[in-house]
């Protein structure tokens, strides 16, 4: 016997028809089930198509979404199969903590606390969808419960966003050093240039040191984070952008001032700083049960990395028809504009042919300038982007029709089923594009298993430029200059970044394995000293 495992099967071979097999089965056998996914749509969509066979059998099924009242969620802990996303799982327990510890009101990072009773039973099994982005990607990102929030004073909301137009003015290694445990720091060049500059008046109640503390911070915001990349700002709020799913990071904040820093330059209220008062990473919340499985199309990459941390092997199930799908040959340039240009005549061809294509993009910014050229172009088109989750369902239902262009972040790579009609099979299938390499191969994987699925026709291409973002993202400015200027040839190009991308992933393993390590000592420090680390957190390591 393997024991408990992640499955890895390919993308559109079935892996939620394939799950109720387990969960039917311990259901019977009595066993309370959470089934954790990556998103409230798919936590629903999942939670509906296995209502009706566990019905059958006599079983209830609840479904939690993050905007759930507290008497929605308790009637779906009543279930014995609860459908919801890792995030509010691990929320809801950090709630039932802290409620049978003392009542705690205020603001937490995906709703409000309040005062109520425990409602989260001990399931007898976890088994989480999307193994690799919710166990790898997302697995170090803390969930924290804040108490009462305290306001930013007038005079360190001024400074944050005085901080972001003196951001703009400042050189990187002349007026401030970043380093990997301080961030940024300022020169003595920076500080001097700095204090040169008028101050607003607002200021004047702030010491040096906490001037310069704050300044720091917003320098640190405009280096680290961009718009529509990072975040975007959605009804005057700035909300997180989830590098690996591309969706909306409900309810998630940056800590450490970091996401107040961000909202003074976007110039939107700035948020009250909350007081930590729960914490658990969702690594350490899996790790607490005994019996623990999962599913994803892409887990191989990461197989060892899933042995050392959670002690899953993987195993990988074959398809259930050969593959029909066309790897086209990459079409790499020298410059984004050349490759863009490449990317459009393509996509021309293949829509007069009438058969759908869909094009995948990194980020919110890159599918609104990528929809920008098309709209040039004259091809009719929608885009799916964390700006519109809410139509994530109609777009895929109709993503493959004869003729339609769908422009997505990689957020259309997870979990979703773009159905072929009969004229769309004839003419060839799904046609789809990848249009700058992600910094994880897998992710780049789930996007090529839109097309081709359980035996149907489709094709797939990877447009690459010696501009796209692996390059400067995986070495020092100085080194990428170099790399650029010694490229002269598209296979030179192709090469260079299939690097930068497996660099990229193994700088990203280790410091998963760095953060870790990290919470784990955090976690020996706090029990040194008899204190629960959960209901004790340290706000300077989060």
């Amino acid at each position: 016997m393997m024991g408990p495992v992640i499955v890895e099967m390919a993308t559109g071979e079935g892996k939620t028809a394939a799950s109720l097999l387990t969960i039917v089965q311990a259901a019977m056998s009595g066993q309370r089930v959470f089934i954790a996914t990556a998103n409230d749509y798919l936590a629903r969509r999942d939670a509906e198509f296995a209502a009706p066979v566990l019905h059958d059998f006599q079983s209830t099924v609840g479904c939690l979404q993050t905007a759930s009242p507290f008497e929605e969620r308790q009637n779906a802990y009543r279930a014995q199969v609860v459908y919801g996303t890792m995030k509010e799982f691990v929320f809801d327990f950090l709630r039932d903590r802290l409620a049978k510890s003392e009542s705690v009101t205020g603001p937490i990072h995906s709703a409000s606390v309040i005062a109520r009773p425990a409602i989260q039973p001990a399931p007898d099994r976890l088994l989480i969808d999307e193994a690799d982005s919710l166990l790898i990607d997302e697995a170090a990102t803390p969930c924290i419960v804040s108490g009462p929030a305290r306001p930013y004073s007038q005079a360190v909301s001024s400074c944050l966003a005085w901080g972001a137009r003196i951001a703009e003015q400042l050189t990187a290694g002349v007026d401030y050093i970043e380093t990997p445990q301080q961030g940024v720091v300022t020169t003595p060049v920076g500080r001097a240039k700095i204090c040169q500059s008028p101050l607003p008046v607002e200021l004047a109640s702030l010491t040096l040191g906490e001037l310069f503390h704050w300044l720091e911070l917003s320098i640190h915001a405009h280096r680290r984070f961009r718009r529509k990349v990072d975040y975007v700002v959605r009804n005057g709020e700035v909300v997180i952008v989830d590098e690996s799913t591309g969706r909306i990071a409900e309810g998630r904040q940056w800590t450490g001032g970091i996401h107040q820093a961000i909202e003074a330059r976007e110039q939107v209220p700035v948020s009250p700083a909350n007081e930590p008062r729960a914490f658990l990473t969702i690594q350490e919340y899996v790790r607490r049960f005994r019996d623990v499985s999962g599913m994803t199309g892409t887990a191989a990459e990461v197989r060892r990395e899933f042995w050392k941390v959670f002690g899953l092997r993987v195993l990988e199930i074959p398809l259930q028809h050969s593959s029909c799908r066309q790897r086209l040959p990459d079409m790499a340039s020298l410059s984004r504009e050349e490759t863009l240009k490449s990317l459009l005549a393509e996509v021309r061809q293949v829509h007069e042919a009438r058969r759908p294509v869909l094009i995948g993009t990194r980020t919110v910014q890159a599918s609104h300038a990528l929809s920008a050229r098309l709209s040039d172009q004259r091809l009719p088109h929608v885009i799916l982007n964390a700006l519109n989750p809410d139509r994530e369902s109609p777009i895929i239902a109709e993503a493959g029709e004869p003729g339609r262009i769908t422009v997505a972040t990689n957020m259309a790579g997870r979990g979703t089923d773009i159905r072929l009609p009969a004229e769309t099979i004839a003419r060839g299938g799904l046609h789809v594009i990848s249009s700058e390499l992600h910094s994880a191969g897998r992710i780049d994987r789930q996007l090529m298993g839109r097309c081709g699925r359980q035996g149907d026709p489709g094709s797939f291409r990877q447009f690459l430029s010696l501009e796209d973002d692996n390059l400067k993202e995986a070495w020092r400015p100085e080194q990428a200059a170099r790399i650029r200027q010694r490229c002269r040839t598209p296979h030179m190009v192709e090469v260079q970044l299939r690097t930068a991308q497996r660099r990229l992933e193994q700088q990203a393993a280790i410091r998963r394995a760095q953060l870790c390590q990290h919470q784990q000592q955090r976690v020996e420090l706090l029990e040194s000293l008899g204190l629960d680390p959960i209901l004790n957190p340290i706000p300077e390591m989060i």
